[in-house]
Formats: structure tokens, sequence, C-alpha cells
């Protein structure tokens, strides 16, 4: 019967095929950078979204004027003057270019950007719901299952 040496604590002896198993290790601690572990993919509504962007340069613009805009405040009449075209054309162009009708498509972007601040932030959802612009946290919860087919409460728990 064989005993073996009790294990210390210590990094292995130099030249020993370990050392360099330590030696990662030892670098991704004493760094500066730390990326946090996230799942590789996420069953999601939202996981689409940043390859429409690529689809269409004006999408940039659209989704760049719903992040900034209040949620109560989305309508297409309001996109279609900022972006300086008729809402026809505006709507077409959507449909054309993601399948979405343009108020899915906001709705959409707006509830990607909640998404976003439920996984990467700990604030309540009333105080979300307020610094996106909804009426009130119910219209954003209601809204947000909707789309996910979960409350936001249990969405951050699965994704955060």
């Amino acid at each position: 019967m064989m005993i073996s040496p009790p294990r210390s604590n210590r990094a292995p002896p130099a030249g020993n095929i370990e050392t360099s198993g330590w030696r990662c290790v030892k670098q991704f601690l004493t760094s500066s950078v730390r990326t946090l572990p996230r799942l590789l993919e996420r069953n999601t509504p939202f996981q689409e979204l940043p390859e429409l962007i690529q689809k269409a340069p004006f999408l940039r613009d659209v989704f760049h004027w719903v992040e900034k805009t209040p949620y109560t405040h989305l309508k297409t009449a309001s996109l279609a003057k900022h972006l300086h075209i008729t809402q026809r054309t505006l709507s077409r162009k959507i449909v054309t270019t993601t399948g979405y009708n343009s108020a899915q498509l906001m709705r959409l972007i707006k509830l990607n950007q909640i998404s976003e601040l439920l996984i990467s932030t700990n604030k309540p959802v009333y105080r979300i719901s307020d610094e996106m612009g909804f009426a009130d946290d119910t219209s954003l919860r209601r809204s947000f299952k909707r789309i996910t087919n979960m409350t936001p409460g249990e969405y951050r728990r699965s994704f955060a």
C-alpha cells in the first residue's frame, strides 16, 4: 500500500507539467482587467437586435432615438419626424428590413434596454420603470412579460 505525501498549498516546482496552469491562474488573479462570466447563448427575444442594426444604417438612428426617448413618447410619427421621412416610408422600411412593424420594433428595443438594466444592475423594477419613462411599473411588467414570457424578476434571476 502506497501512501502519497500531503499536498501543500504552494505552487508546484518549476518544470512540472502543472506549472503552466498555475501561471494562467496567477496571471488572471493579478491582471487588472477581468471579465465576468456570461452565458454564451441567451434564448431571449432580444438576441437578434444586434444583427438588425447591421442590416440598414437607418436602423442605428432608430435604435439610438428609441433608447433615449421615454416609453410613453414612443410614437411612429415622432420617430418619422426625427428621421425626416414620412410615417408611411418609415413603416415600410422597418417592415421590409426587420419583419416587425414600427411599434413592435420600438417596444422590443426599449424592453431590450430594460433587460440589460435588469441583468447589469440591482435597481428595483419601479426605478427602472421611472428611468425608462413608463407610466408605472405595472405597465412595464405587463409589456415585459408579453415579450419574454417572464416577469422582470424571473428574467433577472435567470440571466444575471
